[in-house]
């Protein structure tokens, strides 16, 4: 059976990667991740592979107070910082908005993947630790399989990440590393 993938982007905005948010990310690690997932997406571009960017969008009362009670008012609706950071080639993509940790509560997400006739979601974005896995869960709930491109993910939370990505490995997904899906999906 031929697999028929897609590429989850996962949380690369602007706030999430600036000074002012409550976990900064190393400016290296950050700029790695960015040209890595560029490569990744053009890749995916000429294999006709689709993408889609998923955004944590906190809107209304109740998560218009979490950001700014918690998170420094961070990735609110209509906001600068909520946008995709400019470094990305996204031109073109899909885009999906979520106010939950995992990307398919809430989202369109599912009925985008059952139009694509998605079978395989391959994960990158940050923070590995919260959203990445959150989806990584919601993924596999859903019955497809899940890869994580693991040096596409970054986090600030090292061990928990370890932690969820050893679980939802348990639980059917797996890994890969950038090298290796251009490898198999480039040219």
């Amino acid at each position: 059976m031929t697999e028929k993938p897609a590429l989850l982007v996962i949380d690369i905005q602007k706030d999430n990667l600036s000074s002012r948010s409550p976990y900064p990310f190393d400016p290296t690690v950050v700029d790695n991740m960015i040209e890595t997932v560029n490569r990744i997406t053009s890749t995916c571009a000429a294999a006709q592979i689709p993408v889609i960017f998923i955004r944590q969008i906190f809107d209304g009362f109740p998560g218009t107070l979490f950001s700014k009670l918690l998170l420094k008012g961070i990735t609110l609706k209509g906001s600068p910082g909520a946008e995709l950071d400019d470094r990305l080639n996204a031109a073109g993509s899909l885009q999906i908005d979520k106010s939950r940790q995992n990307g398919f509560i809430g989202t369109n997400l599912e009925s985008e993947l059952e139009k694509l006739t998605v079978d395989t979601l391959y994960m990158c974005g940050l923070d590995g630790a919260y959203c990445v896995s959150a989806t990584a869960k919601g993924g596999l709930l859903s019955g497809r399989n899940v890869i994580y491109i693991d040096d596409a993910i970054i986090t600030n939370k090292p061990k928990r990440w370890e932690k969820l990505r050893a679980e939802t490995i348990s639980q059917g997904a797996a890994l890969c590393s950038s090298e290796d899906f251009m490898r198999q999906h480039g040219p």
